[in-house]
């Protein structure tokens, strides 16, 4: 919690203890999206939008690391932020992938590696070839995931998972209950031709 409000050094100690009951609660609903979406929901009351997403970046990895090689480097911030930004990008994208009908099980999993091919030539084109390089060697590791043809999620604080593509429903004739139902018609007895 110190760490994330070192990122808010107009905070108050109210707006501290407030957050950190807001973070325990969120805390102990590890498993509950709705609770975890109140939560985040009350923190971003408490702060605003801007200084909410200064919060969460603190607490952030990839965001430290940028900033580290923004530092070092001398980046300019809009850099680090277009930067950071193509992950809420991926996991947007990602979605409307998994979401496209038109497309076969394979097909996504196809657009979703292509997709990371993209992220990663992005950040080089941010970055630099060799900054890029070394960046992506420690950070965003949400991207090997989406390499091997996995969907993005990303939850009320931002912490990004993956999940495999679900499988076409299957409908129609080819469907468990249709089959089951042809088998028990070919088993009941009937006429038969001579």
């Amino acid at each position: 919690m110190r760490k994330r409000f070192a990122a808010l050094p107009d905070s108050t100690e109210a707006e501290y203890k407030t957050a950190y009951a807001i973070t325990q609660s969120l805390n102990e609903s590890k498993n509950d999206p709705a609770a975890q979406k109140l939560a985040a929901q009350q923190l971003r009351d408490l702060f605003g939008p801007e200084r909410y997403t200064e919060f969460l970046r603190a607490n952030d990895s990839d965001y430290a690391a940028l900033q580290g090689a923004a530092a070092r480097f001398d980046l300019p911030a809009a850099t680090v932020d277009k930067v950071y930004g193509l992950r809420d990008q991926a996991v947007s994208l990602s979605q409307q992938i998994a979401a496209d009908k038109s497309l076969s099980q394979r097909e996504k999993q196809q657009a979703l590696r292509t997709l990371a091919s993209q992220m990663r030539a992005d950040v080089r084109n941010n970055l630099g070839d060799e900054i890029g390089n070394a960046y992506l060697d420690k950070n965003m590791t949400w991207l090997e995931s989406l390499s091997r043809g996995n969907v993005l999620t990303s939850n009320a604080t931002g912490k990004i998972s993956s999940k495999p593509v679900p499988a076409p429903k299957k409908s129609g004739p080819g469907n468990k209950q249709q089959k089951g139902a042809n088998k028990s018609a070919k088993g009941k007895p009937g006429k038969t031709k001579k």
